[in-house]
């Protein structure tokens, strides 16, 4: 028996079918001993990383990575909140109950 859980994000519907299609096919190899015979990918995840680079480049590039000194609205809604009170001592699963977000 195998079990797995998938987050929804890293997996939706058609990549839940490669991987049955795929686990099949190595149990199946398994079972008889052989080496599993899958298809080379097409691409790596390298290779839509370096075309989503040259894609997004120049300032669109450096706004978004927030290292380029542009203005992100996520990055910098969320990095530049200051910690209002210290921290404790020591960790505790223990919550104090402050919780405030920046209005919208």
């Amino acid at each position: 028996m195998l079990l797995y859980d998938l987050h929804h994000i890293a997996f939706e519907v058609w990549s839940i079918g490669v991987l049955h299609k795929e686990l099949a096919a190595d149990y199946c190899a398994r079972v008889r001993g052989t080496a599993v015979d899958l298809p080379a990918l097409p691409i790596q995840y390298a290779d839509y990383a370096a075309w989503q680079r040259e894609r997004i480049s120049g300032a669109l590039l450096e706004n978004n990575s927030g290292t380029g000194g542009g203005s992100s609205t996520v990055s910098n809604r969320w990095t530049s909140r200051r910690i209002t009170h210290g921290r404790r001592a020591r960790r505790t699963a223990v919550g104090d109950g402050r919780l405030s977000f920046p209005p919208s």
